[in-house]
């Protein structure tokens, strides 16, 4: 069996060396078993110098592609397109992979699944953390389902190793247009069209949490975000997967949760017309048809109370409470100090 790695790339100059060593940290008897492919998106930095230096030092089977600026999804599309491995997996350029990646991907081959789903390792500040994403080894795939439906755990495509003929004859393919959430909608489309799945209670994937690169911005892509959410919310009306009454407000209260700290978020620019602009976007979202969908009872005092002055439009009381909720915050965090 042989491998694919793709990793698109922008402006990663700074990671570009530890990604690859990781990678090509293997016996010479593996090397021929797998390809690099990395995809450069149309950096301004020094990626193309760094990465050209890096391929004259190795000779190791790795593909160059330069691609003018359109983004992750594409530049992982043309990576697929170029691929000739039998199985891939995807790497985003600022983390790492175990030293023994290769073997232990490459055992698991053998009952060729359309997709194999692995766990992660965490990377926080020298921290690391195992995340297991279940139990136990043959998870069936309702499970798997439920999992995806009701949680972010299995958001990350870099988890997942696929099989080069099943994601060809599939036609998925990473939607353009799509910034954020465009990796947990491609694993969706896949999982729901696949029975032959594989939890494998492992790890090779290192995921490096940086905190000091997380920046604000104006653009939260809500469209984004919502299209995940309805996708979600598809599968919950026409899979054979049974939710239960508690399960199904789980999924809504997880959704509201998330739009409501992106209005935290949207706070912090300190602009009431700002926050207003982002509620009226929320609005064409539907999101008050969505409150009605679960039960009050589950929520929290502060929550509901959130929640009822959005949905009565009472939206400077939201900007306040919110405002006075990011200050107890900064101020928690600078006593931990």
């Amino acid at each position: 069996m042989k491998l694919s790695v793709i990793i698109p790339v922008y402006n990663g100059e700074k990671y570009i060396k530890d990604c690859l060593d990781s990678l090509v940290t293997q016996n010479k008897s593996d090397v021929k078993n797998f390809e690099i492919i990395i995809i450069d998106d149309g950096s301004t930095d020094n990626t193309q110098s760094v990465l050209n230096s890096y391929l004259q030092s190795d000779e190791r089977n790795i593909k160059k592609i330069y691609q003018t600026n359109q983004g992750v999804s594409i530049a992982r599309n043309n990576g697929i397109n170029q691929a000739t491995g039998d199985y891939l997996f995807f790497v985003d350029i600022d983390d790492l992979v175990t030293k023994n990646w290769f073997e232990l991907i490459n055992n698991n081959l053998k009952t060729e699944s359309d997709i194999y789903i692995y766990n992660y390792i965490r990377s926080t500040k020298g921290a690391i953390k195992i995340q297991q994403l279940f139990q136990k080894d043959g998870i069936e795939k309702n499970t798997i389902l439920k999992e995806y439906i009701l949680t972010d755990k299995l958001n990350m495509v870099c988890l997942n190793v696929i099989k080069a003929d099943f994601l060809r004859n599939s036609l998925v393919k990473f939607n353009k247009d799509i910034r954020i959430g465009e990796d947990a909608l491609f694993f969706g489309e896949l999982l729901r069209i696949t029975n032959r799945i594989e939890y494998i209670n492992n790890q090779y994937y290192i995921y490096k949490e940086n905190l000091e690169s997380v920046s604000f911005s104006k653009d939260l892509r809500l469209k984004d975000r919502d299209a995940l959410f309805t996708y979600k919310e598809l599968l919950l009306q026409d899979c054979e997967v049974k939710l239960t009454t508690q399960e199904i407000n789980t999924f809504y209260i997880g959704y509201l949760g998330n739009l409501f700290s992106l209005l935290r978020y949207s706070a912090q620019v300190d602009n009431y017309q700002y926050f207003l602009k982002v509620c009226g976007e929320l609005k064409k979202m539907n999101l008050n048809t969505r409150i009605l969908q679960y039960e009050f009872k589950n929520l929290s005092h502060r929550r509901l109370w959130q929640y009822t002055n959005y949905y009565t439009g009472r939206y400077k009381w939201v900007f306040i409470e919110l405002k006075l909720e990011i200050l107890i915050i900064n101020v928690y965090k600078a006593l931990r100090r």
